[in-house]
């Protein structure tokens, strides 16, 4: 039986794979890539950002307006 809580077992890549992954993208497709795979944000949400979306000072995304 798995462990749910084992962190390495829940990774869908290894380091290596990642580094050729990335390392395949150029432009704005790596930085497009990059912000779903360690953000979880989905391809929609990013392409709705805006620039006051995005708090520099804070390092944070503002997904959800109210």
């Amino acid at each position: 039986m798995k462990d749910n809580n084992n962190e390495e077992e829940s990774k869908p890549f290894n380091h290596e794979e990642l580094e050729l992954m990335f390392d395949s993208f150029d432009g704005y497709m790596y930085y497009f890539c990059y912000l779903m795979f360690y953000t979880g944000i989905r391809p929609g949400e990013i392409i709705a950002l805006r620039w006051d979306d995005i708090d520099f000072k804070k390092k944070e995304l503002l997904l959800i307006k109210l």
